[in-house]
């Protein structure tokens, strides 16, 4: 546009694309600038081949839809109450109230508000996280014909009793190391191939005669990743057979990731409960527990109940230091369920 001969108009031609030009390479530059800064992350598939026995075989969680195993009931009430509660209203109060135990889940706490209409006081003494884990069902009274891999198994050697937001259950594949696999380095268990004959296969046995009245037919399932406490079960019901297919993956970030914070980038590393993540406001979790993003969902709602009611549902998490709620509490929590269901 400097060259001689060149007439206005040309130069002005000249002079507004040079000025578009510049105003364009500039946005983009701070659009790209805008971009590292915000550290922007994508989920690449490395290998589609990656060897399936280095991949942890999940937690299978089952559980029986009627919690409880109403044949201990007698025994229960000689264990639990006191002789002078015996034979009276006191022991009708303790039959319904073990009766709320049975199909209850996390989030379920409104059944309690008609607990408000008793005097609690007089059977505080009780520990019902105790009396519904007396009255849960055993391995041996539900599992039967077990096998890990197409190998037999005696089913209360490879399922323990685990607590989770359904109550007490038996699982496979714990996150609750069992003793006997303290010192087992190839815990959690993995498998080598796909396949009908490569996983778990159990018979489950429902045991209705046992159930309180007017139970739910069927059992429930939980499958998560080892490490997880707790994530969306499904249900199963009774009188089928039924196959669930799994798919292998695994995982990793890159170091790269941790150049920008937590707070940024709206999520923590797997390793966040070893490094310096944990002093992030982001992080919580399960005690004693390592991070993962359901464990720190359900830390959140024990924190929940906590705010609200100042006591958390041990039946619900893992042990921890926070006080137990105990009867008188009951009724706060179906107060509060709508804020405490997150």
């Amino acid at each position: 546009m400097l060259v001689p001969g060149v007439s206005k108009f040309e130069r002005a031609l000249s002079t507004i694309a040079f000025v578009v030009a510049f105003i364009l390479l500039v946005c983009m530059c701070l659009f790209l600038a805008s971009r590292f800064a915000k550290g922007q992350f994508k989920t690449v598939v490395e290998n589609t081949h990656f060897p399936l026995y280095k991949v942890k075989y999940p937690e299978v969680t089952i559980c029986n839809k009627n919690r409880l195993n109403w044949s201990r009931l007698l025994e229960a009430k000689d264990k639990f109450l006191l002789p002078t509660h015996r034979n009276n209203s006191k022991e009708e109060l303790f039959t319904e109230i073990i009766g709320l135990y049975d199909t209850f889940s996390f989030g379920k706490f409104d059944r309690f508000a008609q607990l408000e209409k008793y005097p609690l006081d007089e059977l505080n003494y009780i520990n019902f996280t105790t009396v519904a884990r007396f009255m849960a069902w055993r391995c041996w009274e539900i599992l039967t014909h077990c096998k890990w891999r197409s190998h037999v198994y005696k089913c209360c050697d490879i399922f323990m009793e685990r607590r989770s937001q359904l109550g007490f259950c038996v699982s496979f594949n714990s996150v609750e190391r069992p003793k006997w696999h303290k010192n087992d380095s190839t815990w959690p268990w993995r498998t080598d191939r796909g396949g009908k004959y490569a996983g778990l296969a159990v018979q489950v046995v429902l045991n209705k005669q046992q159930h309180f009245t007017g139970g739910i037919d069927g059992i429930t399932v939980m499958i998560v990743e080892p490490d997880v406490w707790y994530y969306t079960p499904m249900d199963i019901p009774g009188q089928t057979r039924t196959r669930l297919t799994l798919d292998g993956f695994f995982n990793k970030y890159e170091d790269e990731t941790r150049r920008v914070s937590s707070s940024e980038r709206g999520c923590l590393t797997p390793l966040a409960c070893i490094q310096d993540e944990q002093n992030s406001d982001d992080f919580k979790t399960l005690h004693g527990h390592r991070y993962r993003f359901e464990n720190c969902h359900s830390q959140c709602q024990q924190e929940y109940l906590i705010k609200y009611c100042n006591c958390t549902l041990d039946i619900f998490f893992p042990p921890s230091p926070y006080p137990h709620c105990k009867l008188v509490d009951l009724p706060c929590l179906a107060k509060y369920n709508s804020k405490t269901n997150l």
